[in-house]
């Protein structure tokens, strides 16, 4: 009785079954109500329902693959799967359980814990939602978009539009040594470029938009507007840059200047 009550104030479930076809239910602790909406009497022997019919029939043949590898090789096992409650609900549980056999070698039951990992399930589910809305926003976007860090720095990420930009593809950006990466400024601006991103990185002060002359595959020079925040990445500070291409204002702008010119002179 005193075995029976503490496992009733634990999370989630006990469960001992057989490994039939319908996963018959032997003994399942008290947490089954909270968990399934049947309780111990409704699963013991499949009486009101079958464990088997609990699990989500898309997750069911995981489930029988994972298992079978633990009884072939002896070994706990640990699976994840969905399961529909009495009253229909959908449920993400946790099981870690373990086939047990008799002292002649044959399987005599599964045991385990199963938790209920729902939340956990649907906060992951949210993350990767929100962090695909911004993979496609930032794969879409018509600027440039880098991702840079350390130092001396380097590219660790890059979008479709600044590989356009640049000529080069997104791999062989992000696998650029710091040298590469360099490169890909000016001569004439990179004094300017390195103090910004290292001033960025400090976290001073600076001003998060100006223009430099970036370098080509083919050796063509491209102006560039940048505008840079400093960010978090894997749990370090990095500089995200984004970049437009004005190369065309630029050279409307040269030629008004020179347009200019000549009017003052004549």
């Amino acid at each position: 009785a005193r075995i029976s009550e503490l496992m009733s104030h634990l999370p989630g479930m006990i469960c001992r079954r057989l490994n039939d076809a319908d996963w018959t239910v032997e003994f399942v602790s008290e947490g089954c109500r909270e968990l399934t909406g049947y309780g111990p009497a409704d699963l013991i022997g499949n009486r009101t329902a079958r464990f088997r019919d609990l699990v989500h029939r898309d997750d069911r043949e995981k489930v029988l693959k994972r298992v079978r590898e633990a009884v072939e090789q002896r070994v706990p096992y640990r699976v994840s799967y969905r399961i529909h409650t009495a009253g229909g609900e959908e449920k993400w549980v946790w099981e870690h359980g373990r086939p047990v056999f008799s002292e002649e070698g044959e399987l005599q039951s599964l045991e385990g814990t199963i938790a209920d990992i729902s939340e956990r399930m649907h906060a992951e589910h949210e993350l990767r939602a929100s962090e695909q809305k911004y993979k496609n926003l930032v794969e879409n976007s018509l600027q440039g978009i880098v991702i840079a860090q350390g130092e001396p720095p380097r590219l660790v990420f890059a979008n479709t539009a600044i590989s356009d930009m640049l000529g080069y593809s997104v791999e062989e950006l992000t696998s650029m040594d710091p040298q590469q990466a360099a490169e890909l400024i000016h001569p004439d601006d990179r004094a300017q470029f390195f103090t910004r991103y290292r001033a960025r990185m400090a976290g001073e002060m600076v001003r998060n938009r100006y223009e430099v002359r970036a370098v080509r595959k083919d050796g063509a020079v491209r102006w560039m507007e940048i505008f840079a925040a400093r960010v978090e990445r894997l749990g370090e500070q990095a500089v995200q840059g984004v970049y437009v291409d004005i190369t065309d204002r630029k050279k409307a702008e040269q030629a008004l200047a020179r347009s200019e010119q000549r009017y003052r002179s004549v």
